[in-house]
């Protein structure tokens, strides 16, 4: 599934919501990934990931699902962090800014 068809299908989602309650209910939360996940991981738990993110545009702009952890994908989860009180400074060795560790896992999964 290409990234625009994943964003026209989460938008189409969020309009029969709102049609069918009268709100746009976009509570979606990432299946639960099980292993840390930094710069230079790859697999499928980097697509789930990657997909999550990118229906937040605000999060992750570039919006690339491509399976690999790469600098958008770091910087995405840079923004996620920061955006959820988790950490937003330091690098992915000091603090896990940038790498999905268990506190990000956690806020992942709510």
């Amino acid at each position: 599934m290409t990234t625009h068809t994943f964003r026209a299908l989460f938008a189409l989602t969020l309009i029969a919501g709102f049609l069918t309650t009268g709100v746009a209910s976009a509570a979606v939360s990432c299946p639960n990934i099980t292993r840390t996940l930094s710069f230079g991981s790859r697999g499928a738990d980097v697509t789930t990931l990657q997909t999550y993110l990118a229906t937040d545009t605000s999060t992750y702009p570039e919006g690339v699902i491509s399976g690999y952890f790469g600098r958008a994908t770091e910087k995405a989860v840079q923004r996620f962090q920061a955006s959820r009180g988790i950490v937003s400074s330091g690098t992915a060795a000091s603090t896990g800014y940038g790498s999905v560790g268990g506190k990000t896992r956690a806020a992942l999964a709510t």
